[in-house]
């Protein structure tokens, strides 16, 4: 796991893309990442963004 420091986490979408349309994103309360350490917003964004399924990649 990483800081979301060094994934350069936002709380808002990057030109469209947000964590709810990630791979790494684990819905839940609260939503978690499989990356970035902490909890994270469905509506954040890292620049390890990458589109797919949730949780369906490391």
């Amino acid at each position: 796991m990483i800081s979301k420091q060094v994934a350069a986490y936002q709380d808002q979408p990057n030109d469209g893309k947000r964590c709810s349309a990630c791979c790494m994103f684990v819905p839940g309360d609260p939503s978690h990442c499989t990356m970035i350490s902490g909890v994270i917003s469905a509506h954040g964004w890292c620049k390890f963004w990458e589109a797919g399924p949730n949780d369906t990649c490391s």
